[in-house]
């Protein structure tokens, strides 16, 4: 008899016509509140998955998670093949978004206990760089629960609904903006290797630690951050 609840009685039955056979439990991993999705957990067709989903917020939730959704897919279809990102299988209905599960412990979570791996900060970059060459700027790398690390001292990055994308040749503002965000990316790196591994950091990091970018610096003043 196929699955047509999760363990906290949700309806799947739409999860299940949008991305075809359920092999197990609909698990949730965490409840959205405000503006954030309900985070998932099952298994599609053999592969472990995770569905971000804002079917089950309030009206302007839901409108403003089915733009992000979109946005978010967007991101990841263009930048198919890159290592250290998870897959992502598609849009279920408007506002739920289907990524591969990865195992790991998020940055913020790891630098509790432990240190970075060695090779942590140049896989981290080269992530980056091919991100960035794609035409893709990840928007929220100062979340460090958006870098995962695997047991195998893996580095990935998750999250792709603050992106920015470059736009044609003649759009010179979208452009402008995603240069702005391919720094603040660059920033948060260096940022974190400030806080984690300072003799690491280079004269051109420590330069652009100490003059933010325009958008940045326009954030702060909007939110204090």
């Amino acid at each position: 008899m196929p699955i047509t609840t999760d363990n906290q009685g949700r309806d799947t039955s739409d999860l299940q016509a949008a991305v075809g056979r359920l092999d197990g439990k609909v698990e949730l991993l965490m409840r959205g509140t405000g503006w954030q999705p309900d985070i998932l957990l099952t298994v599609v067709n053999g592969t472990q998955v995770v569905l971000k989903d804002f079917s089950q917020r309030g009206l302007l939730a839901r409108t403003l998670g089915g733009i992000l959704v979109r946005r978010e897919d967007s991101a990841y279809r263009r930048l198919t093949g890159i290592p250290g990102l998870p897959r992502c299988f598609g849009r279920v209905g408007n506002c739920g978004l289907l990524i591969e599960y990865i195992e790991g412990v998020s940055v913020s979570d790891l630098v509790k206990d432990q240190s970075l791996p060695s090779a942590f900060f140049s896989q981290l970059y080269d992530i980056v760089d091919r991100i960035h060459a794609a035409g893709v700027a990840h928007g929220d790398l100062k979340r460090r629960k958006n870098l995962l690390v695997t047991h195998e001292d893996e580095v990935f990055l998750i999250d792709f609904a603050a992106s920015w994308q470059r736009g044609r040749c003649w759009s010179i503002l979208r452009n402008w903006f995603f240069r702005q965000v391919c720094q603040v990316d660059r920033n948060a790196v260096a940022k974190l290797k400030y806080c984690h591994a300072p003799d690491l950091l280079t004269s051109e990091e420590e330069q652009a630690l100490q003059y933010p970018t325009r958008l940045e610096r326009c954030v702060r003043r909007l939110f204090g951050r």
